[in-house]
């Protein structure tokens, strides 16, 4: 078996193994099911961007939104929309963001340059040569999750069980790998809350 590196060896190595080539559908689906339940640093992404800029169809969730000012650096926190509502200030730094259907919103009228940390999406694979971080470090997530879909679609019921315990593993284990690579760097350590 050749290294699974692209769309173009994913694709040609499952027609050898299973004798025919998945449908574009089933590629399609795996990269759903990632972008829906899969959170690893290869999706992480950083930029600036204002209220126009945001873009849902990229922005999975966030895990952090700033503002640089004067005053350094000033958290916003994440809210529900009724809240930000009832909350609403028309002057005033922002504390507070919500995201509302597409659109981003925040607690104040102001409209600051925000820093966004934040989960991206996973893109669709434009050709044979395409490839993502996930596809070339966990290519078993691709693998099995491609025979997954397939074996659905064309209703094989028993490979499809076989296939999805496969393609769970395979999450949990980019999953689990995702989390020893963060605590990497050093130890960690238990430091015991002193209440004078």
């Amino acid at each position: 078996m050749a290294q699974v590196t692209t769309f173009g060896t994913l694709k040609s190595e499952l027609l050898a193994v299973i004798g025919r080539a998945p449908s574009d559908a089933a590629y399609q689906l795996v990269r759903a099911d990632i972008n829906r339940d899969l959170r690893l640093e290869e999706m992480i992404a950083t930029a600036t961007i204002n209220l126009a800029d945001y873009a849902p169809t990229t922005h999975l969730s966030f895990i952090e939104v700033y503002v640089v000012d004067s005053g350094g650096r000033r958290v916003l926190a994440p809210t529900t929309p009724d809240t930000l509502n009832r909350e609403y200030q028309a002057s005033g730094n922002a504390t507070k963001y919500a995201i509302a259907g597409e659109v981003m919103r925040l607690n104040t009228s102001e409209d600051p340059d925000m820093v966004v940390k934040y989960y991206t999406s996973v893109a669709d694979f434009a050709d044979d040569d395409a490839t993502n971080d996930i596809l070339t470090r966990f290519p078993g997530i691709y693998w099995y999750g491609s025979l997954f879909h397939h074996s659905k679609m064309i209703r094989d019921d028993q490979a499809a069980a076989g296939y999805q315990q496969d393609y769970i593993r395979e999450m949990r284990l980019a999953q689990a790998t995702n989390s020893r690579d963060k605590m990497a760097g050093s130890p960690v350590t238990v430091r015991p809350r002193i209440v004078a």
